[in-house]
């Protein structure tokens, strides 16, 4: 390419650039925000509030002694949408659920947010590194925590198409599991999305 017509396309390139407007803040579940075929992250906020709080106003955690020791389990993606944030999901949900004080976490096991250095410590023994009398306090045999309850959740999503017309349906389900007996002892669904493109 010649010198001068370099130029001139690195200028075209730079003033389109210069010309872009700037990025703006914007309410991210508002009505500036983007609207996709996709899930947005204004459904998927909006459904993991929704299902937290009404797993929340059920009334069966009143069957389980304070506070209920929970764990989470993954969230399910049985949609076709490959990059969903499941992390987003399930730390929403783990927030609104503990912000209640009824519920604790455990974080040793589950898929989500565990903390491997709970038993990481429990290797601290002899080490010379260590205060051993504070490594026997607070790593001593049998102290874990077992949770009584699991929370689930999956992605669904149904589509339909009649001529030049597709619609996309999406929803969320959430259960949660005694983990003594395998009973299911609560289980909820979001409303439903529903995309159309024409």
């Amino acid at each position: 390419m010649h010198t001068a017509l370099r130029i001139s396309v690195l200028a075209g390139c730079a003033f389109l650039v210069a010309c872009s407007p700037p990025p703006k803040r914007i309410d991210p579940t508002g009505p500036e925000s983007i609207t996709s075929m996709q899930l947005d992250y204004s459904d998927l906020r909006e459904w993991s509030d929704s299902l937290t709080q009404e797993l929340l106003l059920d009334g069966f955690l009143n069957d389980y002694p304070r506070p209920v020791i929970m764990q989470v389990s993954n969230v399910e993606n049985k949609t076709s949408i490959p990059d969903i944030n499941t992390e987003m999901v399930l730390g929403r949900i783990r927030s609104n659920l503990r912000k209640d004080n009824r519920v604790r976490f455990v974080a040793t096991l589950g898929t989500d947010a565990r903390d491997g250095s709970v038993r990481q410590n429990t290797e601290l023994t002899n080490d010379p590194m260590f205060n051993q009398q504070q490594v026997a306090e607070r790593t001593a045999q049998g102290t874990a925590t077992v949770p009584m309850l699991s929370v689930n959740t999956q992605i669904l999503s149904a589509t339909e198409t009649v001529k030049n017309t597709k619609q996309r349906n999406f929803e969320m389900r959430m259960w949660v599991v005694d983990l003594r007996n395998g009973e299911t002892v609560w289980e909820g669904f979001s409303n439903t999305v529903g995309k159309l493109q024409r």
